[in-house]
């Protein structure tokens, strides 16, 4: 089962029942902070190639990316919900992928990508709650 509409997606190969289901909860400002900075890593901008790990951490960001723009459509048509929910499907390799990247994230590299030290605390505080939803699935043995 195809999960997205991009051939070269990750996901497309994934079996709907290999996936974990995610919902992370997000303030108007998170949400804004969070999309800005995992766009800015799925662009391979060069300040991004330092702190963004190939392999699963990549296809996981570009399709959390994915999910965050899809959120973002949803937020510019919206002005009365303050906290979001989003919701995320991933393969075990990649959340554990994603948890551990996050984990290892400064708040300054955090900077350096979204050029904004605001934006970065706001960002950092939004992997927070990112990676307090993973990281039970990766703590599992």
């Amino acid at each position: 089962r195809r999960h997205t509409r991009c051939s070269r997606d990750w996901s497309s190969d994934v079996c709907s029942s290999d996936l974990n289901d995610f919902s992370i909860c997000l303030s108007r400002d998170e949400l804004l902070a969070l999309q800005k900075f995992i766009s800015e890593c799925a662009s391979e901008a060069p300040a991004v190639t330092e702190v963004m790990p190939a392999g699963p951490v990549a296809e996981a960001a570009i399709y959390l990316h994915t999910q965050l723009r899809q959120a973002r459509a949803s937020l510019d048509t919206t002005d009365a919900a303050e906290v979001f929910s989003l919701s995320i499907s991933l393969a075990e390799e990649h959340a554990d992928a994603l948890a551990e990247w996050i984990g290892r994230l400064t708040v300054n590299q955090i900077e350096c990508v979204v050029d904004d030290a605001d934006t970065a605390d706001v960002a950092s505080l939004a992997l927070w709650n990112v990676i307090d939803v993973l990281r039970p699935v990766s703590m599992a043995f």
